[in-house]
């Protein structure tokens, strides 16, 4: 067989769209075409810093073999695999989830590159062999680099060695030859054989765990990130190949009490984010929990009610508010869904909304539904409140402006914005739906319950000795 090319490094565009007024000191007088040269290449360096800010950010939303091509900004369908019967869960306070829990659960520490990507530690094999992984809600596969692998991505990254490990199993097709299976993502995609392995995280171990040795790994995001693979935490029916997702076969093999995964990523950055498997940290959140229940058991996909912007401050004990009426509330976007996507760095919207959000900032840039704001003008932008839960969870401009302070080049610092314009379509819905990443998920202690098939929301504790602090396990990315 051929060997697999590298990953394209995304191209750029030049220059990148403007919105609003932009004010620059005028240029020095000469030849006629020598202005707007002098524009293109200012404006050009700064598209190429944004562009590689934008690789480093994380869309993993998978699309099943056999749907559109690569994600875009545009438009992107994906098929959900299973659906299940309308159930509905009520909210219920903290002391419910506690039952459903019984225990603490077992925490594995998350690392931290720049708020665009968290990742903890796991060991496959016997005996067991580190890797990196984002332990990711938006998908439900478990891959990992292979020694065979010979793209770009896996030359910087740990690799497998099945040789190794005396419990690897290789699966095979019905010719007695390697099963091959393509995962595709909305950052790329990785293609290698299907296999069968102990997986370890934090002293727990899911036997015989199906997942993916990656032979080639086709994506820039995948080339200059911290981490080697994904563990996918969603449902069954989002998995490529119908195979048992990782926190399945702990619950399955009784390894923890329950199929529940929360989450804890804090803004912070000297703090640790941390993963609870199996139950609930209660040191990592505060007051009652808003849950809400999964409209699909594919995606982490729940409802959502009117998203809306208020100029006046709200104080940071209203992150999860009942307030109806606040002074100057302008609601944006009407009854939609979104998918809660620990894998994904920033939020995905419509491009509707994100123009409307940003369209009284003067100098904003555009580059591929991804919005660079001036960052001195972070004062200027709305508080943003989501309906979820009958509740209105609350992001700050302090929390959804990125403090990247990228030059561009006219004596001015720029900010991403962590709004994603794109308009997402799933199959079967008729709504638009959104991605609620870690820009959101990093003001809230994020519960996923499979067995109940419901999402819970809890204010965010600040770090403390019994969450954010757990000790390091390993140096990478530190």
């Amino acid at each position: 067989s051929s060997e697999p090319s590298p990953p394209p490094m995304p191209s750029l565009p030049t220059p990148p769209r403007l919105y609003g007024s932009f004010e620059m000191d005028e240029e020095p007088v000469g030849p006629k075409n020598s202005q707007p040269s002098m524009r293109r290449r200012m404006l050009t360096g700064f598209a190429m810093a944004m562009a590689m800010v934008v690789v480093l950010c994380v869309f993993t939303l998978p699309k099943r073999s056999g749907s559109p091509g690569a994600a875009t900004a545009a438009a992107i369908r994906v098929e959900i695999l299973a659906k299940a019967a309308n159930r509905s869960v009520a909210n219920v306070d903290v002391g419910s989830a506690v039952e459903l829990a019984k225990v603490k659960g077992v925490q594995e520490m998350l690392r931290d590159f720049r708020g665009a990507q968290y990742y903890g530690t796991i060991e496959v094999g016997t005996p067991g062999q580190s890797f990196e992984v984002i332990f990711d809600t938006g998908s439900a596969n478990l891959w990992i680099p292979g020694n065979d692998c010979q793209s770009l991505a896996c030359a910087f990254h740990n690799t497998f060695k099945p040789e190794y490990s005396s419990t690897f199993v290789s699966a095979a097709n019905d010719a007695g030859q390697d099963k091959i299976l393509e995962i595709r993502y909305g950052s790329g995609s990785v293609l290698g054989r299907v296999a069968r392995d102990r997986v370890t995280i934090s002293g727990i171990t899911a036997k015989n765990q199906p997942l993916l040795i990656a032979q080639a790994e086709r994506s820039a995001a995948f080339t200059v990130a911290h981490f080697d693979g994904i563990l996918g935490l969603g449902f069954k029916g989002i998995s490529v190949g119908g195979y048992a997702p990782v926190l399945e076969t702990l619950a399955e093999q009784k390894a923890i009490p329950a199929a529940m995964a929360a989450f804890y990523l804090p803004s912070d950055a000297s703090a640790k984010g941390e993963l609870t498997l199996g139950g609930i940290n209660h040191e990592c959140f505060t007051g009652d929990v808003v849950y809400t229940p999964v409209e699909d058991p594919g995606y982490w996909k729940i409802s959502m009610g009117s998203v809306s912007t208020v100029s006046s401050s709200i104080s940071p004990q209203q992150d999860i508010t009942t307030l109806k009426s606040l002074p100057n509330k302008t609601t944006l976007f009407q009854k939609s869904a979104a998918i809660v996507d620990t894998g994904t760095s920033l939020i995905a919207a419509p491009h509707t909304f994100v123009e409307s959000l940003l369209k009284n900032i003067p100098g904003t840039l555009e580059l591929g539904g991804q919005f660079f704001a001036p960052c001195d003008l972070k004062d200027s932008l709305p508080t943003v409140l989501f309906e979820i839960g009958g509740k209105q969870l609350v992001l700050r401009p302090s929390d959804y402006l990125l403090d990247l302070k990228l030059p561009d080049g006219f004596g001015r610092e720029r900010c991403m914005v962590g709004f994603m314009a794109m308009n997402l379509e799933l199959e079967g819905s008729n709504t638009p739906t959104w991605i609620l990443g870690d820009v959101f998920l990093r003001r809230y202690y994020t519960i996923f319950d499979i067995d109940n098939r419901q999402v819970g929301f809890g204010h965010l504790a600040k770090p403390n000795s019994g969450c954010g602090s757990l000790p390091e396990k390993s140096w990478w990315g530190s």
